[in-house]
Protein backbone atom coordinates (compact mmCIF):
# COMPACT_ATOMS: atom_id res chain seq x y z
CA UNK A 1 0.00 0.00 0.00
CA UNK A 2 2.90 2.37 0.72
CA UNK A 3 4.27 1.85 -2.79
CA UNK A 4 0.83 2.60 -4.22
CA UNK A 5 0.57 5.77 -2.10
CA UNK A 6 3.99 6.95 -3.30
CA UNK A 7 3.08 6.12 -6.91
CA UNK A 8 0.02 8.39 -6.72
CA UNK A 9 2.28 11.35 -5.91
CA UNK A 10 4.75 10.46 -8.68
CA UNK A 11 2.80 9.96 -11.93
CA UNK A 12 5.94 9.16 -13.97
CA UNK A 13 7.25 6.57 -11.51
CA UNK A 14 7.20 2.80 -11.77
CA UNK A 15 6.97 0.19 -9.03
CA UNK A 16 9.58 -2.55 -8.82
CA UNK A 17 8.26 -5.61 -7.02
CA UNK A 18 10.84 -8.07 -5.75
CA UNK A 19 11.13 -11.24 -3.76
CA UNK A 20 11.67 -14.80 -4.87
CA UNK A 21 9.51 -17.88 -4.57
CA UNK A 22 11.23 -19.56 -1.63
CA UNK A 23 8.93 -22.32 -0.37
CA UNK A 24 5.74 -20.71 -1.70
CA UNK A 25 3.86 -21.45 -4.91
CA UNK A 26 4.24 -17.87 -6.15
CA UNK A 27 6.93 -15.26 -5.55
CA UNK A 28 6.38 -12.19 -3.42
CA UNK A 29 7.19 -10.11 -6.52
CA UNK A 30 4.41 -11.83 -8.49
CA UNK A 31 1.82 -11.61 -5.70
CA UNK A 32 2.55 -7.92 -5.10
CA UNK A 33 2.28 -7.21 -8.82
CA UNK A 34 -1.08 -8.99 -8.99
CA UNK A 35 -2.36 -7.00 -6.00
CA UNK A 36 -1.26 -3.70 -7.57
CA UNK A 37 -2.96 -4.60 -10.86
CA UNK A 38 -6.15 -5.50 -8.96
CA UNK A 39 -5.94 -2.08 -7.27
CA UNK A 40 -5.83 -0.34 -10.64
CA UNK A 41 -2.11 0.10 -11.37
CA UNK A 42 -1.34 -0.35 -15.06
CA UNK A 43 0.81 -3.42 -15.70
CA UNK A 44 3.30 -1.35 -17.73
CA UNK A 45 4.12 0.65 -14.56
CA UNK A 46 5.26 -2.48 -12.69
CA UNK A 47 8.63 -4.16 -13.01
CA UNK A 48 8.71 -7.65 -11.50
CA UNK A 49 12.09 -8.96 -10.25
CA UNK A 50 12.08 -12.37 -8.62
CA UNK A 51 15.53 -13.86 -9.17
CA UNK A 52 17.11 -12.70 -5.88
CA UNK A 53 17.33 -15.04 -2.91
CA UNK A 54 17.88 -12.29 -0.31
CA UNK A 55 18.09 -8.51 0.13
CA UNK A 56 21.79 -8.38 -0.76
CA UNK A 57 21.09 -10.05 -4.11
CA UNK A 58 18.05 -7.81 -4.64
CA UNK A 59 20.21 -4.71 -4.22
CA UNK A 60 22.81 -6.15 -6.57
CA UNK A 61 20.25 -7.24 -9.19
CA UNK A 62 18.28 -3.98 -9.02
CA UNK A 63 21.40 -1.82 -9.47
CA UNK A 64 21.05 -1.92 -13.27
CA UNK A 65 17.26 -1.55 -13.23
CA UNK A 66 17.42 1.48 -10.94
CA UNK A 67 20.43 2.92 -12.79
CA UNK A 68 21.14 5.54 -10.06
CA UNK A 69 17.66 7.03 -10.45
CA UNK A 70 15.98 8.30 -7.27
CA UNK A 71 13.75 5.68 -5.68
CA UNK A 72 11.79 4.95 -2.54
CA UNK A 73 12.69 1.73 -0.77
CA UNK A 74 9.54 0.24 0.72
CA UNK A 75 10.07 -2.49 3.30
CA UNK A 76 9.23 -3.23 6.91
CA UNK A 77 10.56 -0.79 9.49
CA UNK A 78 12.49 -3.57 11.21
CA UNK A 79 14.26 -4.50 7.97
CA UNK A 80 14.90 -0.96 6.73
CA UNK A 81 18.38 -0.38 8.23
CA UNK A 82 19.84 -3.50 6.64
CA UNK A 83 18.08 -2.93 3.32
CA UNK A 84 19.35 0.67 3.07
CA UNK A 85 22.88 -0.46 3.96
CA UNK A 86 22.85 -3.15 1.28
CA UNK A 87 21.48 -0.80 -1.39
CA UNK A 88 24.08 1.86 -0.50
CA UNK A 89 26.81 -0.76 -0.82
CA UNK A 90 25.68 -1.08 -4.45
CA UNK A 91 26.12 2.65 -5.01
CA UNK A 92 22.39 3.43 -4.77
CA UNK A 93 20.73 6.13 -2.63
CA UNK A 94 17.32 4.91 -1.51
CA UNK A 95 14.76 7.11 0.21
CA UNK A 96 13.45 4.94 3.07
CA UNK A 97 9.68 4.38 3.15
CA UNK A 98 9.20 2.06 6.15
CA UNK A 99 6.02 0.05 6.65
CA UNK A 100 4.71 -2.53 9.14
CA UNK A 101 5.72 -0.59 12.23
CA UNK A 102 5.53 -3.01 15.15
CA UNK A 103 5.56 -0.56 18.07
CA UNK A 104 3.29 2.42 18.26
CA UNK A 105 3.24 5.18 20.84
CA UNK A 106 -0.17 4.01 22.01
CA UNK A 107 1.48 0.74 23.12
CA UNK A 108 3.69 2.41 25.73
CA UNK A 109 1.33 3.72 28.44
CA UNK A 110 -0.33 0.35 28.74
CA UNK A 111 1.19 -1.92 31.42
CA UNK A 112 0.33 -4.88 29.20
CA UNK A 113 3.17 -3.76 26.95
CA UNK A 114 5.65 -5.11 29.51
CA UNK A 115 3.92 -8.48 29.97
CA UNK A 116 5.29 -11.43 28.01
CA UNK A 117 2.79 -12.44 25.35
CA UNK A 118 2.72 -13.61 21.73
CA UNK A 119 3.08 -10.04 20.44
CA UNK A 120 6.18 -9.33 22.54
CA UNK A 121 7.72 -12.67 21.52
CA UNK A 122 7.11 -11.78 17.87
CA UNK A 123 8.70 -8.34 18.39
CA UNK A 124 11.73 -9.96 20.01
CA UNK A 125 12.00 -12.45 17.17
CA UNK A 126 11.97 -9.61 14.59
CA UNK A 127 14.55 -7.65 16.58
CA UNK A 128 16.80 -10.70 16.93
CA UNK A 129 16.52 -11.62 13.23
CA UNK A 130 17.37 -8.10 12.11
CA UNK A 131 20.16 -7.72 14.69
CA UNK A 132 21.74 -10.91 13.38
CA UNK A 133 21.27 -9.76 9.77
CA UNK A 134 22.78 -6.32 10.45
CA UNK A 135 25.68 -7.90 12.32
CA UNK A 136 26.33 -10.27 9.41
CA UNK A 137 26.26 -7.40 6.87
CA UNK A 138 28.68 -5.38 9.03
CA UNK A 139 31.02 -8.34 9.54
CA UNK A 140 30.94 -9.32 5.87
CA UNK A 141 31.67 -5.71 4.84
CA UNK A 142 34.83 -5.74 6.97
CA UNK A 143 36.32 -8.43 4.71
CA UNK A 144 35.09 -7.18 1.33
Amino acid sequence: MEALRILQFNPQAKIVTSGNVGREAFSNAYMTKQLLIALGVSENRIIQVEKSKDTAEEAQNLRQTLDRKPFALVTSATHMKRAVTLFKQQGLEPTPAPTEHLVRESDYPNMGYYVLNAKSIYHFERWWYEWMGNTWVWFKHLFD
